[in-house]
């Protein structure tokens, strides 16, 4: 059933773990189709203290086997000291963001996931079918024969004298930034 303004009253009674199991269970009615991934993403400004059904560690044990069908990529986005707690809950730590309820807390939020779902869409069409490192971009596994498999037109490579914002260097190349 979608989601009302009647459904969500905040009032400081989170059932976190129960939100991210129902997640779960109405995501696998239709796994039907091997080609299908699955992105949950779980964003909240307080912790769990209200779930009946769901502990952290029963939701560990979901997330530890579906994240075995490499089809399953959970994101966490929670109030400071919270990754911890969803790191415990199994949630992969590149995956869990945390943030302040402000206003630049929230464009903050808004941004890093606004850039982490862009980056997931276009890890979907290269074929890759869950993450880790949503948050996190990471090039260091990557090689010179990994970048030789792109198309020419898509990869320039340039030595980085100093340190400076990549935006900067990236307009120093006479190239336009954008994010993502």
């Amino acid at each position: 059933r979608p989601l009302n303004s009647e459904m969500y009253k905040p009032a400081g009674q989170t059932p976190l773990w129960d939100g991210v199991g129902e997640a779960i269970e109405r995501l696998s009615r239709n796994l039907d189709n091997p080609q299908t991934s699955y992105l949950v993403l779980v964003i909240t400004d307080g912790q769990e203290n209200n779930s009946n059904k769901h502990t952290a560690f029963t939701i560990k044990n979901e997330i530890k086997r579906l994240n075995a069908t490499d089809r399953w990529t959970f994101v966490a986005s929670g109030p400071a000291g919270s990754k911890p707690i969803f790191a415990n809950a199994g949630f992969p730590v590149g995956n869990i963001q945390e943030w302040e309820a402000t206003e630049q807390g929230t464009q903050f939020l808004s941004k890093n996931l606004q850039i982490g779902t862009q980056s997931y869409y276009n890890d979907r069409l290269m074929g890759a079918t869950s993450s880790r490192s949503y948050f996190t971009t990471n090039a260091s596994g990557i090689t010179k024969d990994d970048l030789r498999s792109l198309p020419q037109a898509s990869v320039r490579s340039w030595k980085v004298e100093h340190e400076c914002s990549i935006q900067a260097f990236i307009e120093s190349k006479g190239l336009t930034y954008k994010v993502g």
